[in-house]
């Protein structure tokens, strides 16, 4: 039987195997759904922003959203899940709250 220390231990365990497995498999997709819209960019169509929307044709051209918007905006959100997950947190995270608990309490 665990005891309440080791459960705690296999617990916080658990969860971050669990945000790993999550962070690769958002990895995966990403890699499938960008080489999809690739590999078939001249027989499928997705209108990110209409023209009729943006008054300037002319804007479209400026980047082909059918093709790049995509990787370029998940691949941002993909690297911020990746330094949260691969480095532990943001940077006010638990490790930097244990940091702070322990500079103050070498102060009191």
């Amino acid at each position: 039987m665990m005891t309440t220390e080791q459960k705690s231990k296999y617990d916080r365990a658990k969860f971050r195997v669990a945000q790993l497995k999550g962070f690769y498999n958002h990895v995966a997709v990403y890699l499938i759904v960008n080489t999809l819209l690739l590999v078939l960019k001249d027989h499928f169509t997705f209108v990110l922003v209409s023209k009729r929307a943006v008054g300037d044709p002319a804007f479209l051209d400026w980047i082909d959203w059918n093709l790049y918007g995509t990787p370029i905006i998940w691949g941002i959100g993909l690297c911020i899940h990746g330094y949260k997950i691969l480095r532990g947190g943001s940077f006010f995270g638990r490790k930097w709250e244990e940091r702070q608990l322990r500079k103050f309490m070498k102060e009191e």
